[in-house]
């Protein structure tokens, strides 16, 4: 059971994860994967799903297999049926590394970003914070050698990513400042230690709160 009060975090190497449990994907899910041309990639949402099935189904004790999604105001997916409003939770996943937040009570969001992923030449990590994460950002980005600007761009972007995701912006949305009903309370964002090889944060609505965090492993 999920504790009261508290944000349960969960790490998950996607490699890991069995292919017996993508038997608990629905047929939309299993759909979608299968329009990814990426062969890795499909591979790797499908098993990020079926562990956020697993997640969500230890937490409430129901079959991963039943439970069904819908999308909130914001397009942020939410359980359905009997469950909705049961738990609040959010997924991302960077390569083949996942991660997942759990809370009964309060919004939450998360990011994670593997280390030099997608990482190019041609991408201006500084005009792209600039744009999205602020002149003084940029300003800190500016001064700081490759390596060192790759990672602290990569926490900011995390850091910014979970808090649109808390709060059910779109990136436009988010870009422009404009969140649906007028300005939210900022959420509160804290990184998270997870290794050398990625990059995480955690945004929760309502303040503070009490982080468990934790690897995903089958049982």
């Amino acid at each position: 059971m999920l504790p009261s009060g508290a944000i349960e975090v969960w790490v998950a190497d996607l490699s890991g994860v069995p292919e017996s449990l993508l038997d608990v994907l629905c047929p939309q899910e299993r759909e979608r994967a299968s329009r990814l041309l990426d062969e890795r990639a499909a591979v790797h949402w499908s098993a990020s799903r079926a562990v956020l099935r697993d997640l969500l189904g230890r937490a409430i004790g129901q079959d991963p297999a039943t439970l069904r999604f819908e999308l909130g105001p914001h397009g942020k997916p939410e359980l359905g049926c009997f469950f909705h409003g049961a738990l609040h939770f959010n997924l991302s996943h960077s390569g083949s590394q996942a991660l997942y937040a759990l809370s009964r009570e309060r919004e939450v969001g998360v990011d994670i970003e593997v280390v030099g992923r997608g990482r190019s030449a041609a991408r201006d990590e500084v005009a792209i914070a600039r744009r999205m994460l602020g002149p003084e950002v940029a300003a800190r980005l500016a001064v700081m050698d490759a390596d060192e600007r790759h990672r602290e761009f990569l926490a900011a972007w995390v850091a910014h990513e979970a808090v649109v995701k808390c709060i059910g912006q779109g990136l436009g949305q988010a870009e422009a400042g404009q969140a649906e009903g007028g300005p939210q309370p900022e959420p509160w964002v804290t990184p998270l230690d997870i290794g050398e090889q990625a990059l995480a944060a955690l945004a929760v609505q309502g303040g503070e709160a009490v982080v468990c965090l934790q690897r995903w492993r089958p049982v």
